[in-house]
C-alpha cells in the first residue's frame, strides 16, 4: 500500500483533539484526512439545505479544509467540531448575502452534546480505508513509468529535477506524466475528495 498509514491503525479512535496535535505537531497528513471524512458528509448536507448548490457546497468545503491545512501550525482550535461549524455557517451566510437573501442558519445536525464529535466511528474508518485502496488501485492502473514517476514526486518527494536526473529523462516528460497521473486520480475520485485527498496526502 502506497499511502502512510497510522502505526496502529486506530485514526479513527481517535478524538478530534487528539487527531488536530498530530496534525499541528508532526504535520500528520492521515490523521488530517480522518478530520476530513468525520465531518464532510455534515458539512454538505448542512449547507446544501440552505444553498441547493451542490458545486458551491464542495467549492465551501474545498476551502475550509485547505485553509486549516495550510495554517495548521499557527490556527488555534480547540475543539475541531466547534470550527468546521462557524466556518461552515459562516460561508454559507456570506454566499447567500451574494445572492441577495439573507438567512439565519440553524441546523439540528449541528448541535453539540459535549467536547466528543458526533459520527459513526465505523463509516468513517471504512471510508477511509476504502478510498485509501481504490486510491492505491488507480495509481497501480496507471503505466508503469508513469506509475514510478507519480510515486518518486508524491511518495518520495522528489522534485521534478531530481526524478529527471534519477531516470535519465527529461523535466519535461516528468512533469507532463505527473498531470497525466494526477488527471487520472481525478477522474477516478470525483472533484471534491480527489482535490482535498490529493493536496493533503500528495503534498
Amino acid at each position: 500500500m502506497y499511502l502512510p498509514q497510522n502505526k496502529d491503525g486506530c485514526l479513527s479512535d481517535m478524538t478530534d483533539e487528539e487527531l488536530w496535535l498530530a496534525v499541528q505537531q508532526t504535520d500528520c497528513r492521515a490523521s488530517f484526512a480522518q478530520l476530513f471524512y468525520r465531518y464532510w458528509k455534515t458539512m454538505f448536507t448542512t449547507m446544501i439545505s440552505y444553498t441547493s448548490d451542490k458545486e458551491k457546497c464542495e467549492e465551501i468545503i474545498h476551502d475550509i479544509f485547505i485553509s486549516v491545512w495550510q495554517n495548521r501550525k499557527k490556527a488555534q482550535i480547540r475543539h475541531f467540531q466547534h470550527y468546521v461549524k462557524a466556518a461552515t455557517r459562516y460561508q454559507v451566510v456570506e454566499f447567500l448575502k451574494s445572492k441577495k437573501r439573507s438567512k439565519l442558519i440553524y441546523s439540528a445536525d449541528w448541535e453539540l452534546h459535549g467536547h466528543r464529535s458526533e459520527y459513526n466511528e465505523g463509516e468513517s474508518k471504512v471510508d477511509l480505508e476504502d478510498i485509501k485502496t481504490y486510491i492505491n488501485r488507480l495509481i497501480q492502473d496507471l503505466p508503469l513509468r508513469c506509475q514510478e514517476i507519480f510515486i518518486l514526486s508524491r511518495i518520495d518527494n522528489l522534485s521534478n529535477s531530481e526524478i529527471a536526473e534519477k531516470l535519465d529523462i527529461s523535466k519535461r516528460t516528468v512533469e507532463n506524466q505527473i498531470t497525466v497521473a494526477l488527471r487520472h486520480l481525478r477522474n477516478g475520485l470525483g472533484p471534491l475528495i480527489s482535490s482535498i485527498l490529493l493536496i493533503i496526502i500528495f503534498s
